[in-house]
Order: C-alpha cells, then sequence, then structure tokens
C-alpha cells in the first residue's frame, strides 16, 4: 500500500482518487463461519471399452491392362454375336434359294465346239486326245484314249512286283536256272568262267562246256512275224498267240510261260510319221541300242523297251501285274536284245 501510495505521490494522483478506481466486494453475513457447499458433481470413473482387433483387409494387387486389351471381352462377345448373325444370314438366303430352285430348269453345259482348235495344236477339238493341252503329235502309248500330254497314268508301264529269288547271285532266278538246266547254288555252272545269267544274256547256254547258242541247244528258238516285218527269239517251251485288235492294222504277240508271267510284242502303224522321240514323250525312258544295234527307248526297271521300223513302232514288255515275283527278267533281256526289225 505505500508503495502504491508513493508511486501516487510520484506520479500527482491522490489516494481518495485511487480508491475511487476499486471495486470492494463484501462477505454476505450469512455465509460468514459456514462451510461451502461443494457445487460440482461427482465425475465418474470413464470407463474403459474394449476395442475389437481387426484383421488388416489386404488389397488386391492392381494388375495393369495390356495396351488395347482394355474391354476385350465385350469386343469378343460383340463379334460372336455378329458371326452369328452372319452365319444365319447365310443359311437363311441358301435354304431360301433351295427352295424357289426350280427342277425343270435347263442346266447350261459350255461344250468346245468341234470344229474349232482350242488348244493350238493343229488338231481339232474333234479329233484331239487332249483338248486343253497341245499335243501335236496324239501320242498315246497306253492306247486309253487318252494323250501323252494329258494323261497322268501310263498305262503301258507294269507295275512293280518283287524281284525272284537268285541263290548264287549269277543273273537267274532260281526259277530260270531251272528252265535252262543250271544249278542254282552253282553261278558258273559250266565253268567257263562266264556267269550263268551274262551267257543267257548274250544267247550262249550256260549249261554246256562248249560254246554253244541256246538256239543251238534248242533251249529257244526263233519267231518271225512276216506280217509285221520283226524276229524274237523266246524259250521253246512257251507258247505263243497273235491277234488282230479290232479293225486297225495294229496287232499284239503274246509270249506265255508256264508260270511267272508273259511278254508281248505290240506293232502300232506310225499314220502320222512321228519320230520316235516323238512318239515315247514319257518320262522315265531313256536311249537304248541293244546288242544287234537296234536303237530304242527303255524303261528304268528294264520291263519295257520301244523300237521304231519303217511306218510301225514295236513296243516288248514284260507284264508280271498278275504276278508278285519277276522270274524271268533276264530271258526278257535276251528276248529283247535278239530282235531284229526289217529295215523295209
Amino acid at each position: 500500500m505505500r508503495k502504491k501510495e508513493k508511486k501516487a505521490a510520484s506520479s500527482g494522483v491522490s489516494n481518495k482518487d485511487l480508491l475511487a478506481n476499486f471495486d470492494i466486494h463484501v462477505m454476505p453475513k450469512d455465509f460468514v463461519g459456514k462451510k461451502v457447499k461443494a457445487i460440482a458433481k461427482s465425475v465418474e470413473p470413464v470407463k474403459k471399452v474394449p476395442v475389437k482387433k481387426q484383421g488388416v483387409a489386404k488389397i488386391p494387387p492392381k494388375v495393369s491392362k495390356a495396351p488395347g486389351v482394355s474391354g476385350g471381352k465385350k469386343r469378343v462377345r460383340v463379334w460372336v454375336f455378329v458371326g452369328l448373325g452372319v452365319a444365319v444370314l447365310v443359311v437363311g438366303f441358301g435354304l431360301f434359294g433351295f427352295l424357289m430352285m426350280d427342277d425343270d430348269a435347263p442346266v447350261m453345259v459350255v461344250e468346245a465346239p468341234e470344229e474349232v482348235d482350242i488348244d493350238g495344236d493343229g488338231v481339232l477339238n474333234a479329233d484331239d486326245n487332249c483338248l486343253y493341252d497341245a499335243n501335236a503329235s496324239q501320242s498315246d502309248r497306253d492306247h486309253d484314249g487318252l494323250g501323252d500330254v494329258c494323261d497322268d497314268v501310263d498305262d503301258s508301264l507294269p507295275t512293280e512286283p518283287t524281284p525272284g529269288v537268285d541263290s548264287d547271285s549269277d543273273g537267274l532266278t532260281d526259277v530260270e536256272e531251272g528252265v535252262y538246266g543250271t544249278d542254282a547254288r552253282d553261278s558258273d555252272s559250266d565253268g567257263d568262267s562266264f556267269l550263268d545269267g551274262n551267257e543267257v544274256f548274250h544267247g550262249y547256254d550256260p549249261a554246256s562246256d562248249a560254246p554253244s547258242t541256246l538256239v543251238g541247244v534248242e533251249v529257244t528258238k526263233v519267231f518271225s512275224a512276216d506280217d509285221h516285218g520283226f524276229t524274237v527269239e523266246h524259250l521253246m517251251a512257251w507258247r505263243v498267240d497273235d491277234g488282230d485288235e479290232g479293225e486297225s492294222d495294229d496287232r499284239v504277240y503274246t509270249f506265255r510261260a508256264t508260270t511267272g508271267g508273259e511278254f508281248t510284242v505290240r506293232v502300232l502303224t506310225n499314220v502320222d510319221g512321228m519320230s520316235l522321240a516323238e512318239y515315247v514323250q514319257s518320262d522315265g525312258l531313256s536311249s537304248f541300242t541293244s546288242l544287234l544295234g537296234t536303237e530304242g527307248y527303255i524303261d528304268q526297271n528294264e520291263r519295257f523297251v520301244v523300237f521304231a521300223g519303217p511306218g510301225k513302232f514295236v513296243e516288248l514288255r514284260y507284264d508280271a501285274e498278275d504276278f508278285d515275283t519277276i522270274e524271268y527278267l533276264q530271258t526278257f533281256k535276251l528276248f529283247v536284245n535278239s530282235v531284229v526289225i526289217d529295215p523295209v
């Protein structure tokens, strides 16, 4: 109080003035000496509420879509429905067209005019054996009415049966050994240092000590076709048949074995004056010259040979289609090498 008075005296303010600024509150008499009751209510202790532990939810990894794949399933569904719709339309129109088709309506067939040469080979359609393939020579080696140029199947070539058994590997099958009287277990039956098969190939007797021909010992003989100008040597025991082929001048001669197949000689008239090379026109044939100097063509199996003569072609064939084995191949080579075609 004194400090305030000193401060008031120093500041020029009287104590009266200072007291005028104070509010004095006096406790009522009723409350003097009495205990004051607590007004505030007691606060209850806060109960702890148990908190349930919850598992942490796993968030699936975010899969990034490849570019251009967004909405792929929807697009697939759309294309499936589009495809089904197109299929239904096609089937519907086809069925409608079938029901509306008139069974009596004429069918137009386009045929090549006979007086026209559609393939430009110089042969009119009426006479052309290969209508849409140029075939000026009209060659038809297997005589099936279809020219060689457009014939996928050459019936003139034999099939491929199994070679016969050759126990001593001398070039003769065991069946041929019996025909020529040689030993199937000895490759040189007469001991002359020549294989049995080589002797037959050249027309010699493989069972004789002295150099003798097969014709000389009467194992083979020569057949002469005077009407068609050729001769050929064949086994004596074989049967020979010849007959005309229809009204043409062509003829087939057949030489039949008792077993193992047959040889045929077909003589065909060369009406168009073709060369031998023009006549064959077939893959699998190569040029060939017989032991007597006759030029021709031979197939790779050595079972088909063709020669040319004045105004004709001569075909020789080993026909074994009806047999499982080739038993007379060396005999056929003798047959081919013995052919002589008259030059006139």
